[in-house]
């Protein structure tokens, strides 16, 4: 799995306004090593990265849909915070799984540090379906 296409596709959810700036800046600082990302994966798929877009959609990690040859579809979550681990999103998503709630699978959990600075990503199978942020939200007046 060495392959990465280049260059990588941003998937941004209505990043307009004041708002849609400041996740701009945010997601800027937040790029983790190619080889961080390769290396959690190389467990979870023979095949090699075909797709690789970066959904800034939030404030805490960087997220990327991955697709690999061997037509896995895959969530890649970045982490800074070890306070705010995917142990406890682990747990969360195990509990969802027990009332049948449609949940994605946690395939991995890696632990890196870029010097000081720990880097956790955690390999998710991505659940297709809509983003809820891409729809429109429909209000209709009472009266």
């Amino acid at each position: 799995m060495i392959h990465v296409p280049e260059p990588h596709c941003t998937y941004e959810f209505a990043l307009t306004g004041e708002y849609g700036q400041h996740l701009r800046d945010v997601h800027s600082k937040l790029t983790a090593p190619e080889e961080f990302i390769l290396e959690a994966l190389k467990d979870l798929t023979a095949g090699a990265i075909v797709s690789k877009r970066r959904i800034i959609a939030g404030e805490a990690n960087e997220v990327y849909d991955i697709r690999t040859s061997d037509e896995r579809d895959l969530i890649v979550r970045i982490s800074r915070d070890r306070e705010k681990d995917f142990e406890q999103e682990r747990w969360a998503i195990d509990q969802c799984t027990k009332t049948d709630v449609p949940v994605p699978t946690i395939l991995a959990i890696k632990h890196f540090s870029e010097g000081t600075n720990p880097i956790d990503i955690a390999s998710k199978i991505n659940l297709q379906g809509t983003y809820c942020r891409s729809q429109q939200p429909r209000f209709h007046a009472t009266g």
